[in-house]
């Protein structure tokens, strides 16, 4: 059977197990304990290990026993070479450093008061194996329990960038290499809703910087998400609008190696005319085969899929469904090939979005079809994002919303045959998760935010993440009064994984705030 923990940091074991800071070298134990710092599993291991030495120290001392019968004598001296030798030869001594005992057959010839001091020597060298052998069950397993308790400290907060003297946010991210990633978002110097700019950002493995873009001549331009193919091809989405109350029109922005640059479609516009349009998402599996999928809403507030493709020569409409007779829109994507592409979102049949249900869409390379998504059992139910490791391992993410209008996390998963719900935990009165990404089908993360409105209305971040059999929350820094994660993306050719959003603090202001899993 093939073993799903992998085989943690075996370079460190030898130094882990050292029972004192003088076993080790200065340099080595420094560099031990710079180690520990950055890695969560080997961290869990060696506070584990001390809380196994601290159980040994407090062992309660043996009595002294009585005279041995001789049959007890001759027992010991029949296994006496046997578990010498046993733990002679175990393969794992080095972790716990122990001095055999005698073997038994000299015991026999000790005084009572030597025997039973060996005898105690015994027994502490028998809980010791236990522990032991209890302690190299939990170092196979801490793959799991590690990430459960000390994920956190994984996370490293990453200063960026807030020109912005009000407001700064940044919605999506996408990862090149470690040292090349971009983040795109707004920034204001009085509020978003009122007047905002485009914001984008790059990382060049040091530090984040502001990257000059271009912004529409309407008052609002905000940037939902970016892909980023090569070094000099990258593309952004949002929309713009020239006032809150009126239409939004979306926008295409693209970076060629050298600038940023706004990308005009006037076929699509016309074709969108008198309508509000939004791009929320972005995929790609090629430069000549992108995909961005979003909403349009007439002027009534029917609204419908939308779903775009970039052919390396022209922006085009292609046509997907719209079940709702009043709502229907796509906020997440994943593409697996050029004929598996997957939509996400809901529909509804009112203008309330509190009854709208699941809407997964599937491009086959000819068409945009419905496929079937479990009933949720809740007034409500959003899917916001995808990711996928294989055309049968597809996950989406979302919300479902009880009667009271609070949220609960809901994913769902896709095998290849169907659609089906995945039980997800929750820890607050309301839980909304916005992104997902995958590193392995045991190393699954996504991002989101949690409210808990019995103690206050301020919102804090949240991430999930998969083991393999079994969702679980992890713990995620927060910084002010607010603080959401809105995107998730994971490092080509590594495991590590950046989170982006914004925080607020008490003054109201919103700043960046980017996370890095290594």
């Amino acid at each position: 059977m093939k073993d799903v923990f992998p085989t943690p940091c075996s370079n460190w074991r030898e130094k882990l197990a050292a029972t004192h800071p003088d076993d080790l070298t200065p340099v080595a134990y420094k560099q031990l304990q710079a180690h520990i710092a950055s890695c969560a599993l080997c961290s869990a291991i060696s506070a584990e290990y001390e809380t196994i030495g601290i159980a040994i120290s407090q062992l309660p001392g043996v009595d002294p026993i009585p005279e041995p019968s001789p049959a007890l004598l001759k027992l010991l001296n029949a296994s006496a070479y046997h578990a010498d030798s046993t733990l002679a030869s175990s393969n794992n001594t080095s972790l716990v450093p122990m001095h055999r005992s005698a073997p038994f057959h000299s015991i026999v010839q000790m005084p009572r008061r030597q025997i039973s001091a060996a005898i105690s020597t015994l027994a502490a060298a028998l809980v010791v194996v236990a522990l032991l052998g209890s302690f190299l069950l939990l170092f196979a397993s801490q793959q799991t329990r590690a990430g459960h308790s000390l994920s956190k400290e994984a996370w490293q907060i990453i200063p960026s960038a807030n020109p912005g003297s009000a407001s700064n946010a940044l919605l999506g991210i996408a990862a090149l290499s470690e040292n090349d990633t971009w983040a795109v978002g707004y920034t204001s110097n009085t509020s978003a809703n009122e007047a905002s700019q485009t914001l984008i950002e790059h990382w060049n493995g040091t530090q984040w910087s502001v990257v000059t873009s271009p912004h529409s001549v309407m008052s609002v331009n905000i940037l939902n998400d970016v892909i980023a193919l090569s070094t000099d091809d990258v593309w952004a989405v949002g929309f713009t609008l020239a006032t809150p109350q009126s239409d939004g029109q979306q926008l295409i922005e693209h970076w060629d190696g050298i600038q940023w640059s706004i990308v005009n479609i006037p076929d699509v516009a016309q074709q969108l005319k008198g309508r509000s349009t939004i791009l929320s998402r972005l995929v790609a599996l090629s430069a000549n085969n992108i995909w961005g999928i979003g909403t349009s809403t007439d002027r009534t507030g029917h609204s419908m899929t939308l779903t775009e493709h970039w052919t390396g020569t022209t922006w085009k409409i292609v046509h997907s469904p719209n079940p709702g007779s009043m709502i229907n829109a796509l906020h997440g994507a994943v593409a697996i090939s050029a004929n598996d592409i997957w939509a996400m979102g809901y529909f509804a049949n009112s203008k309330s979005n509190l009854t709208g249900q699941t809407l997964i869409e599937h491009w086959d390379g000819r068409q945009w079809s419905i496929v079937p998504s479990p009933k949720v059992g809740a007034p409500s139910a959003v899917l916001h994002a995808a990711t996928a490791l294989s055309t049968n391992d597809v996950w989406a993410i979302g919300i479902s919303t009880s009667e009271n209008a609070y949220g609960q996390s809901l994913i769902e998963h896709w095998d290849g045959r169907q659609w089906r719900i995945v039980t997800s935990p929750n820890v607050a009165t309301e839980e909304i998760f916005d992104s997902i990404t995958s590193i392995a089908a045991n190393n699954i993360w996504a991002t989101g935010v949690s409210i808990n409105h019995s103690k206050t209305s301020n919102s804090k971040s949240l991430l999930l993440h998969w083991d393999g059999r079994q969702w679980y929350i992890v713990s995620s820094p927060n910084r002010g009064d607010t603080t959401l994660l809105a995107d998730i993306e994971k490092i080509p050719g590594s495991s590590s994984v950046w989170a982006t959003g914004y925080y607020q603090d008490s003054n109201g202001k919103t700043s960046t705030w980017t996370l890095l899993y290594r």
